[in-house]
């Protein structure tokens, strides 16, 4: 790792480049201790859907988008020592009407999840999209991912630069963690209406029925213009 003289990390040492092969553990694993609390939001045992559990299923599920569904990962890694990833750009062009090439099965979803509820969630969020685009070709981020000692360098909007070149033109959306909704509203971003209107995506367990916290809540936004913001 790179620091200034005043002990501050620095971008001055950092590549972004297409993940590698060798790449797929660290990716998964930052995504895993990124984003853990939605998946562990539809867990139901958690005997059967531990973290060891989890983490194997957002590798494997990494591994079939990486190879059958066309998503695209760039990764933020350090020049010097063990050239360690520190960031992470994911994103992927959905066209509706084009066929997929491949007829490969994405991983089983372990036991011990609420399958039918998680599968759902991930419909909703194609529902929030077509409700601003239709059926318009669209370009997804999946993930954006910033190490915690490089967050507030603007490695975090680099790797957003890298999602925005690889849509190439197209209409942007993501889904917001609760903590990130202010940085792509800054950017131009805007919550989905009807989503704002429902309140938010709810990740919170199945059977606690009290109010969710803003913490428990994910957001679909979108951008229209691929511009710079």
């Amino acid at each position: 790792m790179t620091r200034s003289q005043n002990g501050s990390t620095s971008l001055s040492e950092v590549d972004i480049e297409p993940m590698g092969p060798g790449d797929v553990d660290r990716c998964a694993f930052l995504v895993f201790d990124t984003f853990d609390f939605v998946l562990k939001g539809f867990v139901l045992d958690e005997k059967l859907c531990n973290e060891e559990v989890r983490l194997k299923y957002r590798t494997a599920n990494v591994r079939y988008q990486t190879a059958h569904r066309n998503l695209q990962i760039k990764v933020a890694r350090e020049r010097s020592g063990d050239r360690r990833i520190v960031g992470i750009s994911a994103y992927k062009v959905v066209n509706n009407d084009a066929p997929s090439a491949s007829t490969a099965s994405p991983p089983e979803a372990p036991a011990g999840l609420d399958k039918e509820r998680w599968f759902n969630f991930a419909a909703k969020e194609d529902d929030y999209a077509e409700m601003v685009y239709g059926k318009t070709a669209r370009c997804d981020l999946w993930f954006l991912i910033v190490t915690k000692e490089y967050q507030g360098t603007g490695l975090g909007k680099r790797l957003f630069d890298e999602y925005v070149r690889g849509a190439n033109g197209l209409p942007l959306f993501l889904v917001s963690s609760p903590t990130a909704v202010t940085f792509y509203q800054r950017i131009g971003f805007k919550v989905v209406e009807q989503a704002a209107e429902d309140g938010g995506m709810n990740i919170k367990r199945k059977h606690d029925t009290s109010p969710p916290q803003a913490g428990e809540l994910v957001w679909p936004m979108y951008r229209s213009s691929p511009a710079s913001h």
